[in-house]
């Protein structure tokens, strides 16, 4: 263990205690990996809204160095994959291995790496992109969850981009309800999206001349934004 991750070790401490207790859940796996409502639909949205902002930078995943960061089981990797990603070019990372076992058969040619929970194990500038996905709104204290920000700009290269998903505030026991805002954590430009588990009614409109000044009355009867969605990047 690194002196820096020393610093640290209560925060890693509560969060791998924190991942354990729903990652090896039964109840878990049947709600967010089967065919529940929420399941669907929180799906269906992720992938909307990263078509959505990655579309506007490329066409394709393929030659892009990914990282995603808090992988579970990989889920999300194998749907970089499905994108034409290369699976020699995605890894994911995570501080608690208890669903490893699981994405290691789901995802054989796709690597997995348990961390320290402080440092990411690349060189400076090495990925196009990370992805994280409910990861920072699980980092017990504000204080890790800006040396984790610091890492990912590290390992990101110049002109490289980071795909924000989460919850909107942490669900970490040590700091619950505080709030998860990715402009509190990079400087860099942004392309925000408050989003959520179904699509806001506007987003079903036909593409009409006024459509545009229909919308924001329209998505006033849709559900709340419970997510926070952002292409951040390019990297200075």
């Amino acid at each position: 263990m690194t002196i820096s991750s020393e610093g640290y070790k209560n925060e890693i401490a509560a969060t791998i205690a924190h991942t354990a207790s729903y990652g090896a859940s039964a109840e878990f796996r049947r709600h967010w990996l089967g065919f529940t409502e929420e399941s669907r639909n929180f799906r269906a949205q992720q992938l909307r809204v990263f078509g959505e902002l990655l579309g506007r930078v490329v066409d394709t995943l393929a030659g892009w160095q990914i990282l995603d960061l808090g992988c579970g089981d990989g889920r999300w990797l194998r749907m970089l994959v499905e994108f034409d990603a290369r699976p020699e070019d995605v890894v994911g990372i995570d501080v608690s291995d208890v669903r490893f076992e699981i994405g290691r058969a789901k995802n054989p040619l796709v690597k997995l790496v348990k961390t320290d929970g402080v440092s990411i194990p690349f060189p400076s500038e090495h990925f196009d992109l990370i992805t994280q996905l409910v990861c920072f709104s699980n980092i017990p204290t504000l204080a890790l969850r800006k040396h984790t920000a610091n890492e990912m700009d590290r390992v990101v290269k110049k002109g490289g981009y980071i795909f924000w998903w989460d919850l909107r505030s942490s669900t970490a026991p040590s700091d619950a309800g505080a709030p998860i805002e990715p402009h509190d954590y990079f400087d860099w430009p942004m392309c925000r999206r408050a989003t959520g588990q179904y699509p806001k009614p506007g987003e079903t409109l036909r593409r009409l001349r006024g459509v545009r000044f229909v919308r924001p009355f329209v998505d006033r009867f849709g559900s709340p934004a419970t997510y926070t969605a952002a292409l951040i990047g390019p990297k200075p």
